[in-house]
């Protein structure tokens, strides 16, 4: 059994995809135990938290969001809940990527910066980075699995490399503060 165990909610699977490259080619503290859990849409997340938040066998519960779902009715009820359930505003339960996890996973192959969560304008970025993908950007399964096919530890230490300037301002343009996270639980 885990000496400390975390429930990590996301919004769909192209954040599944991104934790199952953290988990096959990060180094993972030992005794940690992360748990994924695709909420299918941002809407999903409060009544999972909610959920998860009141299962006592986790030590922590976090939900992980985009950016560019903050401007959105979807992610002000979001927080909204998230908030009625702790009683305060999530800062550190709800960690970030501005404007999306596409950023990050992004990141050992380019430099370039989205300036916009428009995941399907930014395809032919997406498929210099990964030329095996096919199509406009969908996250669709076939997509992500050329995504994970890129990855292999190198490119999991230049992520966690590249992503380490990345500012925690949500306002900032790439910020997040997933990145930390990811190199707070990477074994020392």
């Amino acid at each position: 059994m885990a000496d400390y165990r975390l429930a990590l909610i996301v919004e769909g699977n192209e954040e599944v995809n991104f934790l199952k490259i953290v988990n096959d080619f990060g180094d993972i503290q030992s005794g940690f135990e992360l748990e994924v859990v695709n909420a299918e849409g941002v809407g999903n997340i409060p009544s999972l938290f909610d959920a998860y938040y009141r299962d006592l066998s986790y030590d922590e519960v976090i939900c992980l969001l985009d950016v560019d779902n903050w401007k959105t009715d979807c992610y002000k009820t979001a927080t909204k809940k998230l908030s009625s359930i702790l009683g305060y505003f999530p800062k550190k339960e709800a960690l970030f990527n501005n404007p999306n996890s596409l950023q990050l996973l992004l990141a050992p192959f380019t430099d370039e910066v989205m300036d916009a969560s428009d995941k399907a304008g930014y395809s032919p970025l997406i498929h210099r980075c990964f030329p095996k993908m096919r199509g406009v950007y969908r996250a669709s399964k076939a997509q992500l699995r050329a995504i994970y096919q890129a990855y292999d530890r190198r490119a999991y230490l230049l992520m966690l490399e590249k992503t380490a300037g990345y500012s925690s301002d949500p306002q900032d343009l790439p910020s997040s503060t997933f990145a930390p996270f990811l190199r707070a639980i990477e074994e020392k």
